[in-house]
């Protein structure tokens, strides 16, 4: 009997051990839009990216100041890789679905394998996020046909490419016209049927434009943007406001959820003809203003200061989100002013 009694104790301690192992992590990700990886002859890196850069404000294309303005060959004292190297440790590699998605031209393997050689852990932590709008996703010829199409192309590329994970950025299945809904619970539950074993399944939700509650049952994790909301776009308050919320109302764990956070401000004037879609890209507001780290506001743009970024990370490890992500690291600025490296500071001081 005390043998039996030592058994169970031992195997108890080896199931804690088990899961406390398999635990996930705080994660810390970053959306790497494809755009930014062109293969241009004579680039920094292997990879290169555009001369300039084609939309330093948002994906909008709302811009605040001329598009000629490009991206630093060395935007940091060391160089771009290294930078998000050490402030990430995951990569959404961001792609449109459209032909190129189903022709197999996008994504490129040297896209993926860039980012996989930015990450020390082994496996790395690589990512496929694809984004459109509803009109992509569905199909007046037949929307369950393309969603199946979809799905095979995403769980074929997961086995090529060994990804960690697949992510959906769908913006926004929340109307009832054309049951985008169902659509998306489609997908949702054909992936999880799909995909190999281990997948990362994720999908990026706004809080004011929510699917309803069977997605969330079927996500592994949940990416809340947390931001673009109308005024002042994305606060402190607000982006909590935006976690409780979704926690609270589809019950789910914290640990499911991955908190956005904005590299970039919006006009938040409402008397002013740009307002809300107006954007810069916080490495402008610091090249335009020069904002102390506790500012959050620049002229009529509203953005995410160091120490808003600072509290907003501090808040997800303190209760325990399953991490941040950011769009996009690219909108960074450089040395100490850099909001990567104050993410980078609080990680490595927890």
């Amino acid at each position: 009997m005390a043998t039996v009694k030592f058994y169970y104790i031992v195997l108890s301690f080896l199931l804690l051990l088990n899961t406390a192992v398999f635990l996930p992590a705080f994660e810390a990700g970053a959306y790497i839009p494809a755009y930014r990886l062109q293969f241009l002859p004579g680039a920094e890196n292997t990879l290169g990216r555009p001369a300039s850069d084609p939309a330093p404000g948002s994906w909008y294309g709302h811009l605040a100041s001329a598009p000629e303005n490009s991206l630093k060959n060395n935007w940091y004292e060391e160089n771009w890789s290294m930078k998000i190297a050490r402030g990430f440790d995951t990569f959404y590699l961001h792609i449109p679905l459209d032909e190129n998605f189903f022709n197999g031209s996008s994504p490129d393997f040297r896209q993926i394998s860039y980012l996989e050689s930015l990450i020390k852990d082994n496996p790395p932590r690589v990512y496929l996020s694809l984004i459109g709008e509803s009109s992509d996703f569905m199909s007046v010829e037949g929307t369950e046909k393309k969603i199946e199409r979809i799905v095979q192309r995403l769980a074929a590329l997961t086995r090529k490419f060994n990804l960690a994970g697949i992510d959906i950025d769908w913006e926004f299945p929340a109307s009832p016209r054309g049951n985008e809904k169902d659509e998306i619970n489609m997908l949702a539950a054909l992936l999880e049927k799909e995909l190999p074993e281990g997948t990362v399944l994720s999908f990026a939700v706004s809080r004011w434009r929510l699917p309803d509650a069977k997605l969330f049952k079927l996500a592994d994790e949940i990416h809340l943007m947390a931001y673009d909301g109308y005024g002042k776009h994305s606060t402190f308050e607000s982006a909590l406001a935006d976690a409780e919320t979704v926690m609270t109302r589809y019950k789910i764990m914290p640990e499911k959820l991955i908190l956005g956070i904005p590299y970039y401000g919006r006009n938040f004037n409402s008397r002013s003809d740009g307002y809300w879609k107006e954007t810069k890209n916080y490495s402008e507001i610091v090249r335009d203003f020069s904002p102390d780290p506790s500012d959050d506001i620049a002229g009529d743009y509203f953005f995410n200061g160091r120490s808003t970024v600072v509290n907003k990370t501090k808040w997800a490890m303190g209760n325990s989100l399953g991490g941040i992500f950011v769009w996009e690291p690219f909108y960074d600025a450089v040395g100490e002013k850099s909001l990567t490296e104050e993410i980078h500071r609080v990680l490595t001081e927890n």
